[in-house]
């Protein structure tokens, strides 16, 4: 056949759909033509027309064995133990302020418990008629106590009234009948810091921590026949006390001693 009757090739660089058997055939017949030698190993399997990218005619196939790319996934991770969940130590963890908050609460029951002021409380617990008005409500839970029964202790004026101390030998009187109110007064040669308890048979009790001169009014009641006034240092010195009670002007007990301590005890 001649060359005008042969068909043109198909142009390498435009034709890149169109195989070249023709081509490869000649390449292959002469080694010089196609680059010497057809080479050896992967260098004669991947050659192919000029003009064409090598990774054009790379092999595609996947691994032997392996499934096809597309549907191969790795193996899944079997989990040996069961999952947990991180522990939230946040949750545990205190708030600062607790600490100060339990200390503050601390320190207002300390000072509640030390607190100058007078409190009046019944033996049995329940507090007097005094401490219920406008005081704190009984924490046991009892009805407050009958003031025209049981009586109340009160203030009984200033006690810079309070004369000095008497002569331990004063004569002392009975309790008047009818009587209802009666008056405490503790004094010292000097200001002496004393623990005042006054108590009546009806169960009225009274705790008071002031310096002397100290003044008292006990109302008894009709439920009351005796009353109890214990006097002691503070300090627990031998401090030079008097204790007396009196009904009016007429004194109905005396009791001095310089132990730090003395007791006045009416009964009618």
């Amino acid at each position: 056949m001649s060359d005008s009757s042969r068909p043109a090739l198909p142009d390498p660089q435009q034709d890149r759909h169109v195989a070249f058997p023709e081509q490869t055939t000649e390449a292959a017949a002469d080694p010089v033509a196609g680059g010497g030698a057809a080479g050896t190993g992967d260098a004669a399997s991947t050659a192919g027309p000029p003009g064409l990218p090598a990774d054009a005619w790379a092999d595609h196939s996947s691994p032997t064995g392996a499934p096809p790319s597309s549907t191969w996934q790795p193996d899944p991770v079997v989990l040996r133990t069961p999952p947990t969940r991180p522990v939230d130590r946040s949750r545990r963890r205190r708030p600062a302020w607790l600490p100060y908050a339990a200390i503050v609460g601390i320190f207002l029951v300390v000072s509640n418990a030390n607190n100058p002021d007078d409190m009046t409380v019944q033996r049995d617990g329940t507090f007097s008629s005094e401490q219920e008005q406008g005081g704190p409500p009984d924490p046991w839970g009892n009805p407050p106590p009958d003031p025209a029964r049981v009586g109340w202790i009160s203030s009984a004026g200033d006690p810079g009234t309070v004369k000095a101390p008497i002569g331990a030998d004063t004569p002392v009187s009975p309790v008047p009948a009818g009587t209802s109110v009666l008056r405490v007064e503790v004094t010292a040669p000097s200001p002496e810091a004393v623990l005042t308890q006054v108590s009546t048979g009806a169960g009225l009790y009274e705790e008071t921590h002031e310096s002397t001169p100290v003044l008292r009014e006990v109302h008894t009641g009709p439920a009351s026949r005796s009353l109890d006034v214990t006097v002691s240092s503070a300090t627990e010195s031998s401090a030079a006390l008097q204790c007396r009670v009196y009904t009016g002007e007429t004194l109905v007990s005396l009791d001095t001693s310089t132990t730090g301590r003395v007791a006045c005890t009416v009964t009618w």
